[in-house]
């Protein structure tokens, strides 16, 4: 599944994967990325509701995703929407939440 955000253009997407296996359900959130110039406008957060909302459409109560130790940004708008590092994978980490 992908989300996008448009102003005329594609301006920001977010990759979502579904898994279902044996130990838990979850949604992967594979790739967020949104244009320099619409940064910092809600739209990331956005696209992350949206994906919440999916899991829930389709009963699956755990999101997953990695992030690199050295974006900081990116970090700290999953913490600030509540997710947590579930592990350390080296130089990313694992970060679950809903």
């Amino acid at each position: 599944m992908l989300f996008v955000a448009e102003d005329n253009e594609v301006v920001a997407y977010l990759a979502v994967e579904v898994h279902r296996e044996d130990e838990m359900d979850y949604v992967y959130l594979d790739d967020l990325s949104v244009t320099e110039k619409y940064r910092s406008q809600g739209i990331g957060s956005s696209l992350i509701h949206d994906a919440e909302a999916y899991a829930q459409e389709i009963g699956i109560q755990h999101i997953l995703f990695h992030v690199e130790k050295s974006n900081t940004e990116a970090f700290r708008l999953y913490e600030k929407l509540g997710y947590k590092i579930f592990r350390d994978d080296g130089n990313r980490r694992r970060v679950s939440g809903i």
